[in-house]
């Protein structure tokens, strides 16, 4: 049996005002968070910081259902490129 690999955190948390995006929109989609969140991008409004409590940090994201908060382990800075892409893009081989 296998397990699916544990997501990593963002390699730096973004400051209020800028956007971030779903780090894998195919995942997304797949549990539902884009059809009640939204595609994205999101701004982010604020961070939570829960690691007192061993979990990954949450960043508060003005989404369609208002502010919310979401784990950054399932996000990306807006500018990075999106999980299972190229640095040339999607029609790269």
């Amino acid at each position: 049996m296998s397990t699916a690999p544990i997501p990593q955190p963002m390699p730096e948390l973004p400051r209020s005002g800028q956007k971030v995006r779903w780090r894998d929109p195919r995942h997304a989609r797949a549990c539902g968070w884009e059809a009640v969140f939204g595609p994205g991008p999101f701004a982010v409004v604020g961070i939570v910081d829960k690691s007192n409590q061993g979990l990954a940090t949450g960043l508060v994201l003005q989404t369609r259902l208002g502010d919310q908060e979401i784990a950054e382990v399932w996000l990306a800075l807006a500018e990075e490129p999106e999980a299972g892409r190229g640095s040339r893009g999607e029609g790269a081989r």
